[in-house]
């Protein structure tokens, strides 16, 4: 599995060295491609926040339960 700071490198890379290479049919589906991977990872991220702050409720509700 990628992490999201490999798949932003890996993407960066992959756009810089495609459109350098491609024809112009080519480029207008390599850009769409390209520009789904960078939303894929602005989701991934999002998660991570998500299940980060739900990690952290589980542990201040334990916290909680401890004190009372």
């Amino acid at each position: 599995m990628w992490t999201l700071e490999e798949r932003e490198v890996l993407n960066d890379r992959l756009w810089e060295s495609l459109i350098e290479q491609t024809t112009d049919d080519d480029e207008m589906e390599i850009i769409r491609a390209i520009e789904l991977n960078y939303k894929c990872i602005e989701l991934l991220r999002e998660k991570k926040r998500v299940l980060d702050l739900r990690e952290s409720m589980m542990r201040a509700e334990q916290e909680r339960r401890r004190l009372l």
